[in-house]
């Protein structure tokens, strides 16, 4: 009998995670409702965190802390920074491809 070697995923939940971060959890309800990290689940209490909304919460809160960027242009910025990511990463399989 074989044992899979794939790691499990680890999923947060609200109050994990708003703890993991130092925010609190009505605040993290609110970056929810702004778009900003979308939890596997229907209602708070439900809510799990995988680890890309966990990162992508960091960058944020860094972002508002640094630079200052209200949520809606966190969530703007962190949306333009995947998508350039996605891009980059298609160029790259199309490059491969022709040479």
């Amino acid at each position: 009998m074989s044992r899979s070697t794939t790691p499990r995923r680890r999923y947060l939940t609200l109050v994990e995670l708003s703890h993991s971060v130092g925010i609190r959890q009505r605040h993290l309800v609110a970056l929810v409702e702004h778009g900003l990290v979308e939890p596997a689940g229907d209602n708070p209490s439900e809510w799990r965190f995988d680890e890309q909304a966990t990162a992508r919460l960091l960058r944020a809160l860094r972002l508002r802390r640094d630079l200052r960027i209200n949520t809606a242009g966190a969530t703007l910025a962190l949306d333009l920074l995947d998508e350039l990511a996605r891009l980059r990463a298609e160029l790259d399989r199309l490059r491969r491809l022709v040479d």
